[in-house]
């Protein structure tokens, strides 16, 4: 099956070569939620050669036959070849006769009539449902330190003027849509050159993350008091702090767009199979939904300044509060500095390291002003530089996913060969990724719990995962075939081939509702 299928009614979806002693029956086409699904009937014309070749009564062939097709890729405008290879057949495939009699016969235009009929139905559908995904992550972990950063200055804004707060709210609101359509751009771009993204993409780059853990350290630096953020020319506009002022504002909803990405809500799974499976247009329009969701409690609280009745008074409170604040971006550097060693090969104890420290005696130096001298000023200001991109230009990326165990149970390497190798199994996939915390939530609440260890005994579950945690077009294109473009994920491929997703979200009684 092929998702989003585009292709020319004159042209087969696979073209076979001719191979005796086979012949074949011109291709019938069905589709099935805007999937593609091609069915070659292979009669055998052995009979007919000289000297005739009978058809095998046990079905062994004796011998492995290569048979190749020209595959066409809808939508890809490219071709190339693929090889079958068999070496017997089997007449008893009720399962495909069954499964091909719930399909729809495909028009050749790339969508069905009860597709094109609902098509405007399905966009507002999906827009309400990237609004709702975008609403929800304001729940998830991902995004909660910063997200309190906002609440903090909420507090402190209480008493602003309506004017004023929907000032400052819009500022941020803008910082989160703007992100999410830079997003959109660079997915955009990717998949016009042939790559293949997913949502939270950006978290597979190293150096991407040594940044993120470099920002939010100094961010909590800043919430230690070591130093305060001022705006340029401070002294000439009031000192304005930068916390305060809307660049602030703007960049909090920058950093909320990109610590929102690894996690996945309600509804945006559905949102994002839709953004990345239509027209460019869609993704930018997806995702502005997403950001204006993701912002909406913010800007309710800016047209509506009576919702800030159940936020304390501002006072001395808050000065410990900044502490705590500062101890939550600390964690999530923890967190992203546990994604970075899972995505390069890194010594804990090397010069890179040093960054973050480097950082700290920056900040240090010029919050107490211990010289006025320009060269130490220089130099504590072009030493974490040179440090960054040292560290940047000596990144190696792992050559082997790191493959945790859960408790009591052992998930080997998924590979599709390794589903096809264990087929007559039932065989449970878990497609993860060590900065996706939903998937550490369902870890811990399911996989990692003795109703799944005795679901696995019970059945004779394999267990295999998969880990997205650095970029593997293998992943990705195995999760596009069923609409997914993101983790967590999970599947149950059956004893007789067929595979089943379970979505983002799992439970005990939904696998085993699957074991049958």
């Amino acid at each position: 099956g092929v998702k989003n299928p585009k292709l020319p009614h004159e042209l087969l979806f696979l073209t076979p070569f001719p191979q005796p002693p086979f012949g074949y029956k011109r291709e019938t086409l069905f589709v099935q939620n805007d999937v593609l699904y091609g069915k070659t009937e292979i009669d055998w014309d052995g009979e007919y050669q000289e000297p005739a070749v009978t058809l095998p009564a046990n079905g062994a062939f004796g011998t492995t036959y290569d048979l190749k097709f020209l595959y066409n890729a809808p939508g890809a405008k490219e071709t190339k070849i693929i090889t079958l290879k068999v070496k017997d057949f089997s007449t008893a495939t009720p399962s495909l006769d069954e499964f091909y009699k719930k399909l729809q016969p495909y028009d050749g235009q790339g969508k069905t009539a009860a597709l094109e009929s609902t098509e405007d139905q399905n966009i507002f559908k999906f827009l309400l449902f990237a609004f709702l995904g975008g609403l929800i992550l304001n729940l998830m972990p991902c995004v909660l330190p910063v997200i309190s950063l906002k609440l903090f200055g909420l507090i402190k804004h209480k008493d602003y003027s309506q004017k004023r707060l929907l000032a400052h709210n819009l500022s941020y609101t803008c910082g989160v849509v703007s992100t999410f359509l830079v997003l959109a751009l660079v997915i955009a771009g990717l998949k016009a050159g042939g790559e293949e993204v997913g949502w939270g993409f950006q978290l597979q780059s190293p150096a991407f993350i040594l940044i993120m853990m470099m920002i939010l350290f100094v961010m909590s630096l800043n919430m230690f008091g070591l130093f305060e953020f001022s705006t340029p020319f401070g002294n000439k506009i009031g000192g304005t702090r930068i916390e305060e002022s809307f660049l602030g504002d703007f960049l909090g909803g920058v950093l909320t767009t990109i610590l929102s990405t690894p996690c996945s809500a309600p509804f945006l799974g559905a949102a994002l199979t839709f953004a990345f499976t239509t027209s460019y247009i869609m993704i930018f329009v997806m995702f502005t939904f997403i950001g204006l969701g993701l912002a909406f409690p913010f800007l309710i609280t800016a047209l509506f300044p009576k919702t800030l009745s159940f936020l304390p008074k501002p006072g001395m409170w808050m000065e410990k509060l900044k502490y705590f604040l500062g101890l939550t971006l600390i964690i999530t550097v923890i967190w992203l500095y546990d994604v970075f060693v899972n995505l390069v090969d890194f010594d804990f104890m090397s010069m890179k390291l040093n960054v973050l420290f480097a950082l700290w005696f920056f900040a240090f130096f010029f919050a107490q002003k211990i010289s006025k001298n320009r060269f130490l000023k220089a130099l504590f200001i072009v030493l974490p530089l040179i440090l960054t991109g040292l560290t940047i230009d000596g990144l190696e990326m792992r050559k082997e996913s790191v493959i945790n165990e859960a408790k009591g149970t052992s998930f080997t390497a998924w590979s599709e060969e390794a589903m096809s190798a264990q087929k007559g199994k039932f065989i449970f996939v878990d497609f993860t990724a060590a900065w996706c915390l939903t998937c550490k939530v369902n870890k811990k609440l399911v996989l990692e719990t003795d109703g799944f260890e005795e679901l696995t005994k019970k059945h004779n579950l394999v267990l295999m995962r998969a880990d997205w945690t650095r970029r593997d077009d293998k992943i990705t294109q195995f999760l596009k075939r069923f609409n997914i473009f993101g983790v967590p994920a999970y599947f149950i491929q059956k004893p007789d081939g067929s595979v089943v997703s379970l979505g983002e979200t799992i439970t005990l009684s939904k696998i085993e509702s699957n074991l049958k």
